[in-house]
């Protein structure tokens, strides 16, 4: 008896392990780091929409830093209704590039693509509104790629 009980512990331990370990890996493959501590300049990229023009311009260092604070965090496989096109901020360093594209409708959903796919991360309601204060200061006007 003493025996079944401790064989059926560790089978349910086993399960259990198992468990976790498909979990990770589902989780971990919808899923992909949002860090943006590696850029030394930022670009701002905007299509002309409506009143707004066509936008090219660097974003300046405090704005940067500002950023660079914000999107940090996990972005995840998600179906979202928030339209995410028509504006880029575009991380670069000597070896990397990095581009998040905010939505165009002013919620705190940001848009990133890896390999093909769309991530989806979202800040704070705080944060963004300071980040729409900073867009709106390079000439961006909402609501955009809509």
């Amino acid at each position: 008896m003493k025996k079944a009980i401790i064989i059926s512990l560790y089978t349910f331990i086993g399960i259990l392990i198992v468990m976790c370990i498909i979990n990770y890996t589902i989780l971990f493959s919808i899923s992909d780091p949002v860090d943006v501590d590696f850029a030394k300049t930022a670009y701002l990229k905007a299509e002309a929409y409506g009143e707004m023009p066509e936008i090219y311009t660097q974003i300046k260092q405090e704005d940067l830093e500002f950023l660079k604070s914000i999107f940090k965090g996990t972005a995840w496989k998600e179906t979202v209704s928030c339209p995410c096109n028509g504006v880029e901020l575009i991380f670069q360093s000597e070896k990397k590039e990095f581009i998040i594209y905010p939505a165009g409708d002013g919620c705190p959903t940001i848009r990133i693509e890896e390999d093909g796919e769309d991530y989806y991360f979202h800040i704070t309601d705080e944060d963004n509104e300071r980040f729409k204060k900073i867009l709106e200061g390079y000439g961006i006007i909402y609501n955009f790629g809509i």
